[in-house]
């Protein structure tokens, strides 16, 4: 779901974990899986967090027009 939010900058975090998770599943290596599923975890918080970022500059700016 987050991948396919249009957001700037939250594409690429989450894409990278999946990508290291495709990695390790392909390798048979369940370190590797486990640190795409961990990078996959961080890019969706940072993703998360510029959304919630975006959604409140756009409410302030709101705030300010009305």
């Amino acid at each position: 779901l987050m991948l396919i939010l249009p957001g700037p900058g939250t594409n690429a975090p989450p894409a990278f974990g999946t990508i290291v998770m495709a990695l390790g599943v392909v390798e048979h290596d369940s370190r590797t899986i486990g640190i795409g599923v961990a990078l996959a975890t961080l890019g969706n918080l940072f993703a998360t967090a510029i959304l919630g970022a975006l959604f409140w500059a756009g409410i302030t700016a709101l705030g300010w027009v009305f």
